[in-house]
């Protein structure tokens, strides 16, 4: 998100530093790196920002500075709820940490934005961000486009799977996701390889196993040419959630040449068009027979509509200060 969104900065004329974790740090233990980033975040960033004398400073990822929020230079960007579900019978650390950052910058009435319309239809509902000017920053795809314009494709003729989207979030249904695979008898002939779970594989093989489903590949951490072979390799780009911010693995889909099949939800039906079929539980099976035999090479000329949308919010939001 941070990287295609500098893209956009500086297309609007802006001088963007970006501050992110070094590589040589990413193999650390989890708790570490996150020790890291509250640190950084808090006392760091702050500090930087003061001294070097920026004129904006943007939070990319749902929690802040407290500090920040004394100033008015700051920017949060929330890319979902998720949270702040009250639902939840034990609230984790890193929750807490976003909730308790979220709270302080509103407090104080600073500047957030949205990464899509669903998200910031559902934050004009939420008391403690009424006080607050909303901007909407939705997920850009420069890099990705930039990509399919130097990349020297050749289609895979063996062309015989499906791929899904997904994650050990609790958002993305994994195991729901297999009941489905193995409840379609469609799905039977068919490969499905898996993305978004190359760090977790031994758990999602066990889940694998424990249904007895034998037409699933869990990948590996794929580079970005490895991921943009594998979607457009693919007959079919699957995305199952209950929730999500934007619905980005819609949009890769589509920018592909991809049909994508999608759970019905809002995030997901923004970007609705003939080639995205949406479905319930009930309607898995049908929807996705309908959206394999529809596959039609006509669909690859995709043109992403959010890229004006956020160059045009973004000039909004430097010309208020």
């Amino acid at each position: 998100y941070s990287s295609n969104l500098i893209i956009a900065l500086k297309q609007k004329g802006c001088i963007v530093n970006e501050w992110s974790c070094p590589t040589s740090l990413v193999k650390l233990p989890r708790f570490i790196i996150d020790l890291l980033f509250v640190f950084s975040e808090q006392f760091i960033m702050p500090l930087m920002c003061y001294f070097g004398k920026y004129d904006k400073v943007i939070y990319p990822y749902n929690s802040c500075s407290i500090l920040a929020a004394f100033g008015d230079k700051s920017l949060l960007i929330i890319h979902d709820f998720i949270p702040n579900k009250k639902a939840k019978e034990k609230i984790s650390l890193s929750a807490l940490y976003i909730i308790l950052t979220q709270r302080i910058h509103t407090f104080f009435k600073r500047d957030v934005a949205f990464v899509s319309a669903t998200t910031k239809r559902i934050a004009r509902n939420v008391a403690w961000l009424k006080a607050c000017t909303f901007y909407l920053f939705p997920n850009s795809f420069y890099i990705l486009e930039e990509k399919l314009s130097e990349l020297n494709f050749h289609k895979d003729s063996d062309c015989n799977y499906t791929v899904l989207i997904s994650g050990n979030g609790e958002n993305k249904e994994f195991s729901k996701a297999m009941e489905l695979w193995k409840s379609c008898e469609n799905c039977k002939s068919q490969k499905l390889k898996v993305i978004g779970l190359g760090s977790q594989q031994e758990w999602a093989y066990g889940i694998i196993k424990r249904r007895e489903i034998e037409n699933v590949i869990i990948l590996p951490i794929l580079s970005d040419d490895e991921l943009i072979s594998e979607i457009k390799n693919a007959c079919l780009m699957w995305a199952h959630s209950t929730h999500e911010g934007f619905g980005r693995p819609v949009i890769e889909g589509r920018i592909c040449g991809k049909n994508v099949l999608a759970s019905n939800i809002s995030a997901f039906r923004e970007h609705r068009d003939d080639y995205v079929f949406l479905y319930n539980n009930q309607s898995f099976c049908e929807k996705y027979l309908l959206a394999l035999l529809s596959n039609n090479t006509d669909n690859s000329h995709y043109k992403v509509k959010y890229h004006i949308i956020l160059e045009e919010q973004i000039e909004k939001w430097l010309r208020k200060h």
